[in-house]
């Protein structure tokens, strides 16, 4: 494997409530091409690689991939499942999954 040759592997992120309550946990499949979301071992969403990490760089309006919304609120990166109010992803869980796409 190049040392330039992307990250791959698995990344959990804990959704909150915005009252810093735990609502559910994403599994997160980083590929080479694509990321996958899982809640248990419902997949919820499969996005192209490149088209996260530009959107998670610069995020303007919702982005809508198969069960899932990513969006922001108050400068929160938050993903709403299945239509549900939207979850907030912790800052340290954002950070990691932009580093790492």
């Amino acid at each position: 494997m190049s040392l330039d040759a992307p990250w791959i592997g698995w990344l959990e992120i804990d959704l909150g409530n915005g009252l810093g309550v735990s609502v559910a946990t994403v599994d997160v499949n980083v590929r080479r091409d694509m990321v996958i979301f899982y809640i248990g071992n419902r997949n919820i969403a499969v996005i192209d690689r490149q088209q996260l990490r530009r959107w998670l760089i610069h995020p303007t309006i919702d982005l809508l991939q198969d069960d899932v919304v990513f969006l922001t609120l108050a400068g929160e990166l938050c993903l709403s499942v299945d239509a549900s109010v939207p979850y907030v992803v912790p800052k340290d869980a954002a950070r990691e999954l932009l580093q790492l796409v």
